[in-house]
């Protein structure tokens, strides 16, 4: 079972102003073509099926999914989402990793 709430990442998904991305993850999803609407999109389709496990970094916790979803008029990637909660003023989606899946 993932740590965060699934219904809260699909309502939060609904504001893009609330995906934050990693340097890393920036580049990565920019690399494949992803804008934030797509990152948002994948957001929302996530579900337990996707999960993969929790990890915890430095008392960070994260949630790892892996997912298929596209960018218009592509084929479909398996991508690697690993993502937290956070609560700086106000919740949002911290993006920690989104690349193709190894």
């Amino acid at each position: 079972m993932p740590f965060y709430s699934l219904e809260t990442i699909h309502e939060i998904a609904q504001d893009e102003n609330k995906i934050f991305l990693s340097r890393l993850a920036q580049r990565d999803a920019s690399n494949l073509g992803y804008t934030t609407k797509d990152i948002a999109a994948c957001l929302k389709a996530l579900d337990n099926s996707n999960f993969l496990n929790t990890q915890k970094y430095n008392g960070i916790i994260l949630d790892a999914y892996k997912i298929s979803c596209h960018v218009s008029l592509r084929n479909c990637d398996d991508i690697y989402i690993k993502l937290r909660l956070t609560s700086e003023y106000k919740v949002v989606i911290s993006v920690g990793s989104f690349h193709l899946s190894r």
